[in-house]
């Protein structure tokens, strides 16, 4: 059953089944599917699928907009950045503020009227699109920015702005309010009003998907989160008298797309599809589902951080493949700190050359037929569409979000991501998959120190909120010089407090041992490294050594080993005593085990070396462990619990040792 649409096949069975049941030589086709992190089945050929009408998708073919993050804390070097990226062919910015849910490589120290008039020195706003990254703090935020513009001189009007109110999303990323959940409700009702009120364009309210992929959540549960969000919005907005249909024309959805090109483009397509069916369900017209993409923070790694340019372009290209409306591409050294200018530059380049020379923004639907596509964008909409419904159950998001259960469905699948990159089955260049040693450098700013402001050190009275009078009144203070601070103190003390759902990188863990690695080559001038014992010829041994010797450098650790094999015990002993080598790794054929592996490791054993072997050990494990083997490294074993063994055998200190000493 399709979710909402009715299909028609243009293909069929082309004998293709039998031709693959034959080169399996008897293998289940079951082998051909993959599946993603919470089961959703990927399979080797689909027919190719048309839809029979019209889908709900972008309002016409035509380049999505480029955006950029703005989260450098001195005001003087983001405006300096920011106009390079304006002229360089951004058409909208990102301001990130410290609440923000994308803050993790920065953010600005903005606290007054006069802060942001030094950050938009010299930017025509009506040229541009302005977003707001702010978290809980947005209806204040929001609030500062039109003062901001009334003292520029600029109408409302004329700008676009992409207010980012966001309740649900700030709770469930931070675990926690600065007030109470339903003070904080209606502060963001009342900035919904004033915001109505000012006759500012673009969009007020973010059913926010990304604290859900940031945690390590499933396609589904994101596109549920977004879409549970986005309900909440229309629930709150109603109890203050707006209506439905506004909401529906000021809100947006914003999601990840991340290096898997597929999935991310069926996940963007499958939310346009879910929003058209929650209209249908509130009796609504279908109105456009403004959709805003940001690419993946969890996928990108610190070590060998070039590699974040090919999963920086290929997330951009799967946005424009499922019809975003506007992109965010994370600079590729975000993971190592706030982003210079290069780096920025290349982010919003990645996006014109997609746009200018490949042209992906010219078709509406580019993936539209394409059988994969098709049915995994119907797959991820029925899935996130059901997991919605039992949030809906539970009472709404909030409900879901305070009994920790929502929350508890993401951690099981953040911990099985974990465990598919540790064990292998997932791969990620440059970690657990051809890491490189040596370091390229990649440069971040030095120099990223707040501005100072004015903060105050004073309170402010503001009335309690309701039709906007609140919000209006903020925007007076902030035009009469208080600070974003001042505001934030007046609101009603209080918290709030769920489970928070944390971002990860799912590179960290292979980085601290690498980075404790590089702390001793750092201090002894020498890499930890391991010896590699080959056996048998170089044609015979090269395949498991240079699998062994990578996994060895996901560690950080070295494992060189030549092009001649060890023809004795007696070899192997010498060249572990002049290595000076506390770990020994056997490398060769199962002939060449079956010839030598014994009696190799039971002298070195005999010299007080730790043995491993790489490769199953199959019939010959009980003799190999008598003979000394204490470990098997093979493809699927724990990749992180062999590297932590060898970062103990080798006496590297780890992460946690190398902290500094608190004393008091």
């Amino acid at each position: 059953m399709t979710f909402g649409l009715e299909y028609h096949r243009t293909g069929g069975e082309v004998g293709w089944r039998a031709a693959a049941e034959a080169a399996l030589k008897g293998k289940s086709l079951e082998t051909l599917i993959s599946r993603l992190v919470d089961g959703v089945e990927i399979k080797p050929i689909h027919p190719l699928d048309m839809p029979s009408h019209g889908r709900a998708f972008r309002v016409s073919a035509e380049d999505w907009t480029v955006c950029q993050r703005v989260d450098v804390p001195d005001t003087g070097v983001a405006n300096t950045l920011l106009r390079a990226d304006l002229e360089g062919g951004t058409a909208a910015l990102d301001f990130v503020f410290p609440g923000g849910l994308v803050s993790e490589g920065g953010a600005l120290s903005v606290a007054t009227v006069s802060d942001l008039k030094r950050l938009l020195d010299g930017v025509h706003l009506p040229m541009i699109r302005l977003r707001l990254s702010a978290g809980q703090d947005a209806p204040e935020v929001s609030a500062l920015v039109l003062a901001c513009f009334d003292e520029i001189g600029v109408a409302p009007d004329q700008i676009t702005l992409d207010a980012g109110i966001d309740v649900i999303g700030a709770f469930a990323a931070r675990g926690r309010l600065d007030t109470s959940y339903d003070v904080l409700k209606r502060i963001a009702a009342d900035a919904v009003l004033g915001l109505q009120a000012s006759g500012i364009g673009g969009t007020w309210l973010t059913a926010d998907g990304r604290p859900v992929h940031a945690a390590g959540g499933s396609e589904a549960q994101e596109l549920a989160f977004a879409l549970a969000c986005a309900i909440w919005h229309f629930r709150m907005c109603d109890e203050t008298g707006i209506g439905p249909e506004v909401v529906a024309e000021r809100i947006e959805m914003a999601l990840i797309a991340d290096e898997d090109v597929f999935v991310s483009t069926a996940k963007l397509r499958a939310a346009r599809l879910l929003w058209r069916r929650a209209l249908a369900e509130m009796s609504l017209a279908h109105v456009p589902l403004r959709l805003h993409a940001e690419t993946s923070w969890r996928s990108l790694a610190r070590r060998d951080p070039h590699v974040n340019l090919l999963r920086g372009t290929a997330a951009a290209a799967a946005a424009a493949f499922g019809g975003v409306d506007s992109l965010t591409v994370l600079p590729f050294s975000a993971a190592l700190g706030v982003a210079d200018g290069f780096a920025r530059r290349i982010a919003r380049n990645t996006q014109i050359v997609l746009q200018e020379e490949a042209g992906l923004g010219r078709i509406l639907d580019p993936a539209a037929g394409a059988g994969h596509v098709e049915a995994l964008t119907q797959e991820l909409a029925q899935r996130a569409w059901d997991e919605f419904r039992e949030m809906e159950a539970q009472g709404g998001i909030v409900a879901a979000l305070r009994s920790g259960a929502f929350q508890n469905t993401v951690a099981e699948l953040r911990d099985a991501r974990s465990d598919d990159l540790v064990h292998g089955r997932a791969t990620l260049t440059g970690v657990n998959a051809f890491p490189f040693l040596e370091q390229p450098d990649a440069a971040v700013l030095e120099s990223v120190e707040a501005s100072e402001s004015a903060a105050g050190d004073h309170a402010a009275a503001l009335p309690d909120p309701g039709e906007g009078k609140r919000f209006a009144a903020a925007v007076n203070a902030f035009a009469g010089g208080e600070s974003l601070q001042v505001l934030m103190a007046a609101r009603p003390s209080g918290e709030d407090r769920v489970t928070p759902i944390h971002p990860i990188r799912l590179a960290s863990d292979f980085e601290d041992l690498c980075d404790a690695a590089d702390a001793v080559a750092a201090d002894t001038g020498t890499r930890p490294s391991v010896l590699l014992v080959t056996l048998g010829s170089l044609a015979s041994y090269s395949a498991r050594a240079t699998w062994t010797k990578n996994l060895f450098a996901a560690g950080g650790l070295d494992a060189p080993f030549g092009d001649t094999g060890f023809a004795t015990p007696d070899d192997a002993v010498a060249a572990a005593n002049d290595a000076g080598a506390w770990l020994t790794v056997l490398c060769g054929s199962d002939a060449a085990y079956a010839d030598q592996a014994e009696a190799v490791a039971a002298a070195l054993s005999e010299i007080n070396c730790t043995v491993w072997l790489a490769g199953r050990p199959g019939p010959m494990e009980e003799a190999l462990k008598a003979a000394g083997v204490s470990g098997f490294l093979f493809a699927g074993c724990d990749m992180l619990d062999m590297l932590r063994a060898a970062h103990r055998v080798l006496g590297v200190p780890s992460a946690t040792d190398m902290l500094p000493v608190e004393t008091g």
